[in-house]
């Protein structure tokens, strides 16, 4: 591990080490005692309290205490935020502004959406679904792996699609929201509220799904 930075309050901030799924290593690297290393440092520490919490270690490097870093790393700007683990490597030059491109950029949309309680989907500009949550699966009583690749209407009851198809494309323009009767597996109706949002950065063809039963709210 790499040694904290001389001067600055940061020092490397750790989650238990094993290295298990799921764990972040990131490295963050500054050039000297600056407001821009002050900045990038703070935003660091609170992505990783806000969304990593538990699951991750992040070390701070400063180059003016350690220049032998540069050329082994080959870096070629700071402040740059490197994803060591889990693969692949990415890495993110500036101070962290852009929260919703890091976080894409990490793959914590994938995190976030298995965190939630609701069914959580992502749905590609063809309405195939990219991924989704347990809980989506489980509303739809199918099989979490086989619902990658299936298209979105497959889930909704062949005379509310054109609902849906409404409601992604209002999703894709910034938001849409409404009742829908879904479709499961075994053939069965249940009352849905859809909520379509479009993904932050990205394309802004793919968009994000919330569903909520209304089972129990319809008796």
């Amino acid at each position: 591990m790499e040694k904290p930075m001389t001067g600055l309050p940061a020092e490397t901030e750790t989650t238990p080490a094993e290295s298990t799924r799921g764990n972040y290593a990131l490295r963050l690297y500054v050039a000297g005692d600056t407001p821009q290393s002050r900045l990038a440092i703070e935003r660091a520490k609170a992505l990783c309290e806000t969304h990593l919490k538990g699951c991750h270690e992040l070390t701070i490097v400063d180059l003016y205490q350690q220049p032998e870093v540069l050329q082994d790393e080959q870096i070629v700007a700071v402040p740059l935020l490197v994803k060591k683990s889990p693969p692949p490597v990415r890495q993110f030059i500036g101070d962290l502004w852009d929260t919703n491109r890091i976080l894409l950029g990490l793959d914590l949309y994938r995190v976030l959406v298995e965190r939630i309680n609701e069914g959580a989907a992502v749905v590609s500009a063809q309405n195939v679904v990219l991924y989704c949550n347990r809980r989506f699966a489980e509303l739809f009583k199918i099989p979490l792996d086989r619902v990658a690749g299936l298209d979105m209407a497959s889930f909704i009851a062949p005379s509310a699609r054109a609902t849906l198809y409404a409601l992604l494309d209002a999703g894709r323009a910034g938001r849409g929201s409404g009742e829908i009767t879904g479709w499961t597996a075994d053939g069965a109706a249940v009352p849905l509220l859809l909520t379509c949002n479009a993904l932050p950065v990205g394309s802004d063809k793919e968009v994000s799904i919330v569903v909520t039963d209304l089972s129990e709210r319809k008796r």
